[in-house]
C-alpha cells in the first residue's frame, strides 16, 4: 500500500501557473442552475411501432446538462415479459421562429457526432441519454449519464451543440443554434402497449 494525493480534472487546471487557467461558468466553475419540465402523452399505438418518436422538455442548444430525470404515471407495457425500451436523445427545435437554422429544423444531430443531421427515425439519430426499458409504471429515475456518447464530465461540461460538434464555415465551434429538445424514441416495441404519461425534468446551465 501506499499514500495517494490526488487532483482532480479542474483543480489540475486551476493550480496550473503557466498558462494560468480561468475556468468558464457551468464548465468546472460555479454557474446558475436553470431547471424546465415537461410531460408527453405516450399514446399504446406509437408505443407499439418502432417508428414513434415524441418530443419533450426544450432547451438552448448551448445547454449544458446536468442532470436529466424521468417518469410515468402509468405502466407502458403491461406484458408479463415487457419488451419497451425508449431512447433518450437531442433534436433540433422544428420551430421556425426560435433562432433554430432552417437546415436543422426538426433534425436530430448524428449518432457519429460528426456535426450532421439525421431523421429522428433514422438508425443514425443519436441516443445521449442512452436507452432504459420501461415496463411498470417507471418512479423518477435520473438518466443524464445512460448513454455512452461521451464520459460524464464532457456531458455536464460541453454544450449540446457543441458535443455533436457543429462548427460554423470556418471551423469554428456555434454559439448556441436555437434549440433542442429531449428525443424520446421507440427503440423496441411494446409486448402490450399501454398510454400514459412520461415526465421529464432537465436541470442545466449556459
Amino acid at each position: 500500500m501506499a499514500t495517494a494525493n490526488g487532483k482532480s480534472v479542474n483543480i489540475a487546471f486551476l493550480d496550473q501557473t503557466a498558462p494560468f487557467v480561468q475556468m468558464t461558468a457551468g464548465e468546472g466553475r460555479a454557474a446558475r442552475l436553470k431547471m424546465v419540465e415537461d410531460k408527453v402523452a405516450l399514446d399504446a399505438a406509437g408505443l407499439g411501432d418502432t417508428g414513434s418518436y415524441y418530443r419533450v422538455c426544450r432547451l438552448p442548444a448551448n445547454a449544458k446538462v446536468k442532470r436529466l430525470d424521468i417518469f410515468t404515471d402509468a405502466a407502458l407495457d403491461t406484458n408479463a415479459t415487457p419488451t419497451l425500451s425508449l431512447d433518450f436523445g437531442v433534436v433540433f427545435s422544428d420551430s421556425t421562429i426560435d433562432g433554430t437554422p432552417v437546415a436543422y429544423q426538426g433534425q436530430a444531430p448524428h449518432n457519429a457526432k460528426n456535426g450532421t443531421v439525421v431523421s429522428p427515425t433514422d438508425p443514425n439519430h443519436n441516443k445521449l441519454f442512452g436507452s432504459k426499458a420501461i415496463g411498470a409504471q417507471l418512479g423518477v429515475t435520473e438518466i443524464t449519464f445512460n448513454g455512452n456518447l461521451v464520459d460524464p464530465l464532457t456531458l455536464m461540461e460541453t454544450p449540446l451543440v457543441d458535443i455533436f460538434n457543429f462548427v460554423t464555415g470556418q471551423g469554428y465551434p456555434q454559439s448556441g443554434p436555437g434549440f433542442m429538445d429531449v428525443l424520446v424514441k421507440v427503440g423496441t416495441a411494446a409486448a402490450t402497449a399501454n398510454a400514459g404519461n412520461l415526465y421529464v425534468r432537465a436541470i442545466y446551465s449556459e
